[in-house]
C-alpha cells in the first residue's frame, strides 16, 4: 500500500522519519519528498500527483504553514491535504502538542502565523487528531493509527513470490544435499554466494534453496524474489532496482535523476524492511573479472550492504568467482564441484532415453563420469546423446582427458555438439547467434524454416538438452553450447547468420527519432547495428547509426559507453569517405565524452583528413570545430583558438548548417575564455546563443547559456552565473542531454561551494556525480569528486574524505594532487588532536596509493601518540612498522624520535636507545631526543652513557619542565654510578640546570611541578617530568638523600 506523509520540511524533520519508518516497518510504501528527484514538472504538481496516487494520507503539523507557491493562495502542505479529502483518500492527522517547548525560529507569525493556526483549529473540528511530543511518540501513534486503518502485515492476497526470469528447474537435484544444508545455515547468518565453474549447476543448487526455503515458510522471509543477469544486456544496477521495488512494493519510481545513494538507500531499506530474500543468478554479467567487483558500483556498494546484514532480509547470488564488494572484501560463499560417484550415476541413469543399459554401458558411463569428475551438465549431455558405440571412442580419445575440470567439460561438451545433424546445428546457431533468449519468430527469420518444423526441431534440442524453453515463450541455449557454436562457425556462415539476425530486430517496431525518449526505444535498432558488425556489413551498419540518428540519439542520451564498442568494430576503411569520416566523428566524441581526451584528438584528426581526402568541406569544417573542442579539454588553449578559425573561414562561405555556426562561437568562446580573454568570450557566447534561439536548437541553446555563466563566473558575477547555471541545467534536462545536464549541476555545485554554502553545494554536486556514474561520463565525475573532496576537507568531515579518497584514486592522471590533499588533511587532523581520524585517513590513502611513503611517517606518529596514551602494544608495533617505512625513503630526525618511543614503552630498550642517537645525528639540537635517549641508557643501567649524553646536552636552553626531567635523569645517572648528592649538584649548576626557584630541593620537585602545571604548561609535558621525577625517587629515595 503506497502512503503518503505530508509536512513541512526543516522543522519537523526527526519526526518526518520516524513516520516513514513507521510506515516501511508495517510493510508499506511511503511517498514523501525525500524520495523526490528532480523532474521538469513543479513541486507543487509532483506532491498532488502523489497524494492523488496513494491509497492513505498521513498529515504532520507544527507551527509552520509551509511554502507558497506563486499564483495560488494555500501553502503545499495544505493542498496536499485538501486533495486528499478531494479524492476520497482517508486522512490521518498528528498534530505537534501545544504543551512542549518549540524553537522561535520554527514558530511562523504574521500572516502565516494565523493560517497554520486556523488550519490546526479546522483539523481538530473536522477529525479525530492525535497529539505527539516526540519523534519515537510520533512513530508510535502512526504505527497504531495505520494499523487500525488498513493493517499493519501483508495481506493474504499480497503476492509473496516473484521470478522476474524463468527459474531453471529444481527437480531433480542429485548429490547436493550437503551443500543445500550448508547454504541453509549460512543464510541463518547473512547473504551468500555460491559459485563455480560453467556448467556445474549453481543455478540448479540455488533455486532448490529458494523453493525449499518458500515451502517451509520457517525462515521468517516475507517477500521471495528471483533476478537473473544477462551477460548480453547486463541491467544497470538503477534498473534492478526500479523493477525491484515496483515488484514487491507496487510502485514504479522513476530513478533517471536519482543519487547512486538514493538507489542503494532504497534498495537496502526495501530488502531489510519487507524481509526478502533475494537472488541474483549469473551475478558475473556484471562483474570485472579482473578485480571481481562489479563494474557497476551500485551493485558493489550493494554487496558492502549485503555483508553487513539486511535485518531478516538476505541475497543469495551465483557467480563463477567469489564477488568482491565495493570495499574490495570476499562476499561470503562456497565453491560447488563436481557430483560423487554415487549421485553421477543417478543423474546419468534419470537422464538415459532408455531406462534399462548393459553392464557394459554402465561401467562406461561410470567411467566418463570420474574422467569429468562429476560435471552435471556435461554428463547430462552424454546421458542425453551419446551411444554406447559413441561412448567408447569418447573414452579412447586421450586428447579430451587432460587439464581441468574446466577445460575437460568444455572439450567434451564441444565434441557431443559437433555430432548434431545439420539441420539440428543449423536450428541451433540460428538460437545462439542472438547471444540471448530470442523468440520462435528470430529463429524462423535466421533459420528460414518453417514454423512448425522449427517448433519441432528446437522441441527437439530442448530433449537433447541444448535448448532451454523459458516460461515467456523464448528459447535460451546453455553458455557452455553457445561458445562452442559461435567459435566453430565459418566465416561465410557467421555473416549469413547475423545479417538475417539484423534483418529480423529491423523488422520489430521502433519510434521514429522525433518520438524516441530512452535507449530501451531503440534497443532493436541497436542490437541490428551490432549484428551487422558481426556480418561485416559495415555500409549497413554505419548507415543505421548516421541516418537513423541513433548515434546522435545515443550521444544525447549519454549512452556513449554502449555506443563505442559497436563504432570501433566498423571498418572505417571499407566505407565511402562522406560516411567513414562521420563514423571517425562519432568515435571521436565518445572518447571525449568517456574522458579519453588524447584518443578523441588522435580520432578526430583521422577524421580530418578522411573528409579533406573525399572533399567534404562541411566535414572539414565539423571536425576542426571538434579538434579545437577537445584541444580547449586538453589544456591547448592556442591550438584550440587555431583550429575555430579555420572552421569560421569555412562558415563564412556561406551555405554550412547553422547548428555548427552556433558551435564554432561557442566552443570558440570556451577557448577565449580559458586564455582569460573575457570580452570576447562574453561576445562569441552571445553569438552562439543569438543562432540557437533562432534555430530553436534547445539542447545546444542551454551549453552556451552554461559557458555564458562560466564568463560572468570568472568575472565574479556569481548571481548572474547562477541564473545562466539554472537555465542550463533546465535546458539540459527538458533535452534529455544527461552529459551537460551532469556537467552544469556540478559546476552550480562549485559556484556555490565557493559562496561557504556548502550544504547546497553538496546536494548539487551528488545528483551530478550519480548522472556521471550512470552514464560513464569521466570528466564530470573527476571534475565533481574533486569540488566534494574540498568541501569535505574544508568542513573538516573526515567520513566524507574518506569516502572520496578512494574514487579520486581511480583518476590518478587528472587528480594528481589527491595524495598531497590527503596528507594535508591527515596533517590538520593530526594538529587537532584527532589520531583517531589520522589512522583512518592514512590507512584508506596507503590503500588507494601504497607507494605514497609520505604518508607512512604520519601514520607512524598518529599510533604512537595513541599507543602511549592508550597503551596499546598493537597501535605501538603498528607505528613502528609504518615508521620503518618512511624512514627507508626519507631519514628523519622526528620519525627516528617517534620510533624510538614506542620501542621504550614496548621495553625494547635497545632499540629505543639507539634509535634516539639516530635522531641526535640528524639533530644533535634535539634536547628532547637527548632526555628521552638519557633515561633509555639510565634504565639499561648504562650511567656512564647518559652522563656522556647530558654532557653534550645545550642543558641552558632547556625550557622549566625539561630542566626538571633533565636534573632528575642526570641526578640518577650520577648517583646510580657511586656519586654523592654533594658531588654531583655542584655539577648540576655548572650545566645551568637551575630551577626557577632560589634553592631546590631534589627530594620534593612535587611543589615545583604543581606550579608548572598551575602556569598553563601542556599537561603532557607535566607528566612526563613527573614520572621521570617517580622514577629518580624510586631509585633514589628522599631518607637516603640525607642533609647533605
Amino acid at each position: 500500500m503506497r502512503i503518503y506523509v505530508s509536512s513541512t520540511s526543516e522543522d519537523l524533520k526527526e519526526f518526518r522519519a520516524a513516520a516513514i519508518a513507521a510506515v516501511w516497518r508495517l510493510g508499506h510504501f511511503p511517498a514523501a519528498m525525500e524520495g523526490y528527484v528532480a523532474e521538469t514538472i513543479t513541486p507543487v504538481e509532483k506532491c498532488l500527483r502523489d497524494v492523488a496516487s496513494s491509497d492513505l494520507y498521513i498529515g504532520i503539523f507544527a507551527y509552520r504553514y509551509g511554502y507558497v507557491p506563486d499564483g495560488v493562495d494555500q501553502s503545499i502542505t495544505e493542498m496536499e491535504y485538501r486533495k486528499a479529502r478531494e479524492k476520497g483518500i482517508p486522512t490521518l492527522a498528528f498534530l505537534l502538542d501545544e504543551s512542549i517547548p518549540w524553537p522561535g525560529d520554527h514558530i511562523d507569525t504574521g500572516e502565516a502565523g494565523e493560517r497554520i493556526r486556523a488550519l490546526r483549529e479546522g483539523l481538530k473540528k473536522e477529525k479525530l487528531v492525535s497529539f505527539f511530543k516526540t519523534p519515537d511518540e510520533l512513530g508510535a501513534l502512526v504505527t497504531a493509527a495505520v494499523a487500525k486503518s488498513v493493517g499493519g502485515s501483508f495481506p493474504a492476497s499480497t503476492r509473496r513470490v516473484f521470478e522476474v526470469e524463468p527459474r531453471i528447474s529444481a527437480t531433480p537435484l542429485f548429490g547436493r544435499g550437503r551443500e543445500v544444508r550448508h547454504s541453509l545455515k549460512m543464510l541463518e547468518r547473512g547473504s551468500l554466494a555460491v559459485t563455480g565453474i560453467k556448467g556445474i549447476g549453481k543455478s540448479k543448487l540455488v533455486s532448490a534453496i529458494f523453493e525449499r526455503i518458500i515451502q517451509e515458510d520457517q525462515y521468517g522471509f516475507a517477500k521471495f524474489y528471483w533476478r537473473r543477469l544477462s551477460n548480453d544486456q547486463p541491467l544497470s544496477f538503477m534498473e534492478f532496482v526500479r523493477r525491484l521495488v515496483r515488484d514487491l512494493c507496487g510502485i514504479d519510481i522513476d530513478l533517471s535523476k536519482t543519487e547512486e545513494a538514493e538507489q542503494v538507500q532504497l534498495a537496502v531499506r526495501t530488502m531489510r524492511e519487507l524481509s526478502c530474500l533475494l537472488v541474483i543468478d549469473q551475478l558475473e554479467a556484471v562483474i570485472d573479472p579482473k578485480t571481481r567487483v562489479p563494474r557497476d558500483r551500485g551493485f558493489a556498494i550493494f554487496l558492502t550492504f549485503a555483508n553487513q546484514g539486511f535485518g531478516k532480509g538476505r541475497l543469495l547470488l551465483t557467480s563463477w568467482d567469489v564477488p568482491r564488494d565495493s570495499a574490495g572484501l570476499d562476499f561470503p560463499s562456497i565453491t560447488l564441484r563436481g557430483l560423487d560417484k554415487s549421485s553421477s550415476r543417478k543423474l546419468i541413469m534419470h537422464k538415459l532415453p532408455q531406462r534399462r543399459v548393459s553392464l557394459r554401458h554402465e561401467e562406461a558411463l561410470s567411467k566418463v563420469a570420474g574422467f569429468l569428475q562429476g560435471h552435471p551438465y556435461v554428463l547430462e549431455l552424454i546421458a542425453r546423446n551419446i551411444s554406447m558405440g559413441e561412448l567408447e571412442s569418447i573414452i579412447k580419445d586421450n586428447e579430451l582427458w587432460h587439464g581441468t575440470i574446466a577445460a575437460i567439460s568444455s572439450r567434451v561438451a564441444s565434441e557431443i555438439v559437433s555430432r548434431l545433424s545439420p539441420l539440428l546445428m543449423d536450428v541451433l546457431a540460428s538460437t545462439c547467434i542472438f547471444l540471448k533468449p530470442c523468440s520462435i519468430d528470430g529463429i524462423i527469420a535466421v533459420a528460414d524454416a518453417p514454423r512448425q518444423q522449427a517448433f519441432e526441431l528446437v522441441s527437439e534440442l530442448q530433449r537433447r538438452s541444448f535448448v532451454t524453453i523459458l516460461d515467456n515463450d523464448e528459447y535460451d541455449t546453455h553458455i557452455m553450447v553457445r561458445e562452442h557454436i559461435l567459435n566453430g562457425l565459418a566465416s561465410d556462415e557467421e555473416r549469413r547468420l547475423n545479417a538475417a539476425a539484423a534483418a529480423y530486430y529491423l523488422s520489430l517496431s521502433c519510434p521514429p527519432p522525433g518520438e524516441r525518449s530512452g535507449i530501451s526505444d531503440v534497443r532493436p535498432q541497436l542490437d541490428a547495428a551490432g549484428h551487422y558488425c558481426r556480418a561485416s556489413m559495415y555500409r549497413e551498419a554505419a548507415e543505421l547509426l548516421l541516418f537513423g540518428d541513433l548515434a546522435n540519439n545515443l550521444m544525447q542520451w549519454g549512452y556513449a559507453r554502449e555506443l563505442l564498442p559497436i563504432l570501433s568494430r566498423i571498418d572505417v576503411d571499407s566505407l565511402p569517405g562522406h560516411i567513414g569520416h562521420r563514423i571517425l566523428g562519432y568515435i571521436g566524441l565518445a572518447h571525449r565524452d568517456l574522458g579519453d581526451n588524447g584518443k578523441a584528438e588522435e580520432i578526430f584528426n583521422r577524421a580530418l583528413d578522411v573528409a579533406r581526402k573525399c572533399g567534404d568541406r562541411p566535414g572539414e569544417c565539423l571536425h576542426y570545430v571538434n579538434l579545437g573542442d577537445v584541444n580547449c579539454f586538453l589544456g591547448e588553449y592556442a591550438k584550440s583558438v587555431e583550429y575555430h578559425r579555420r572552421a569560421r573561414v569555412f562558415i563564412d562561405e556561406g551555405g554550412y548548417p547553422r547548428e555548427l555556426e552556433a558551435r564554432n562561437f561557442g566552443c570558440l568562446g570556451n577557448a577565449l575564455l580559458a586564455v582569460n580573454d573575457l570580452p570576447g568570450a562574453l561576445e562569441c557566447y552571445e553569438s552562439a546563443i543569438a543562432i540557437s534561439r533562432e534555430i530553436g536548437e534547445k539542447r545546444f541553446l542551454g551549453i552556451w547559456l552554461g559557458n555564458l555563466g562560466a564568463a560572468y563566473q570568472q568575472r565574479g558575477e556569481l548571481e548572474k552565473a547562477i541564473e545562466y547555471f539554472r537555465n542550463a541545467v533546465a535546458l539540459a534536462r527538458v533535452s534529455g542531454d544527461m552529459r551537460h545536464e551532469s556537467w552544469w549541476l556540478g559546476v552550480l555545485g562549485h559556484v556555490h561551494a565557493t559562496r561557504n554554502e556548502y550544504s547546497k553545494a553538496t546536494e548539487l554536486l551528488d545528483m551530478a556525480l550519480s548522472i556521471s556514474d550512470r552514464i560513464m561520463y569521466r570528466r564530470g565525475r573527476i571534475h565533481q569528486l574533486t569540488c566534494l573532496f574540498n568541501i569535505a576537507f574544508a568542513c573538516g568531515d573526515t567520513a566524507r574524505v574518506k569516502e572520496y579518497i578512494p574514487k579520486l584514486a581511480q583518476e590518478p592522471n587528472d587528480f594528481r594532487s589527491a595524495k598531497e590533499v590527503c596528507l594535508a588533511y591527515a596533517n590538520r587532523c593530526m594538529a587537532d588532536g584527532r589520531y583517531k581520524e589520522v589512522i583512518d585517513i592514512c590507512d584508506t590513502t596507503i590503500g588507494c596509493f601504497p607507494e605514497f611513503i609520505g604518508i607512512y611517517g604520519l601514520l607512524g606518529r598518529a599510533c604512537a601518540t595513541l599507543g602511549k596514551r592508550d597503551q596499546s602494544r598493537g597501535l605501538l608495533n603498528r607505528a613502528v612498522d609504518a615508521i620503518t617505512k618512511a624512514t627507508k625513503i626519507l631519514p628523519d630526525a622526528s620519525l627516528y624520535e617517534s620510533r624510538a618511543a614506542c620501542h621504550f614503552y614496548l621495553g625494547n630498550l635497545v632499540r629505543a636507545a639507539a634509535d634516539y642517537g639516530e635522531a641526535l645525528k640528524l639533530a644533535p639540537e634535539a634536547t628532547g631526543a637527548a632526555l628521552s635517549k638519557m633515561e633509555t641508557e639510565v634504565c639499561l643501567g648504562l650511567y656512564r652513557k647518559a652522563r656522556e649524553t647530558f654532557g653534550a646536552l645545550n642543558a641552558g636552553v632547556l625550557p622549566p619542565v625539561e630542566k626538571v626531567i633533565a636534573f632528575c635523569l642526570v641526578s640518577l645517572a650520577r648517583s646510580l654510578d657511586g656519586m654523592t648528592v654533594a658531588e654531583y649538584l655542584p655539577l648540576l649548576e655548572d650545566q645551568s640546570i637551575v630551577l626557577d626557584r632560589k634553592s631546590y630541593d631534589p627530594r620534593d620537585m612535587a611543589p615545583y611541578l604543581d606550579k608548572l602545571s598551575e602556569s598553563g604548561m601542556p599537561e603532557e609535558r607535566v607528566l612526563n617530568a613527573r614520572r621521570i621525577y617517580s622514577l629518580f625517587l624510586s631509585h633514589y629515595p628522599p631518607e637516603e638523600l640525607g642533609d647533605e
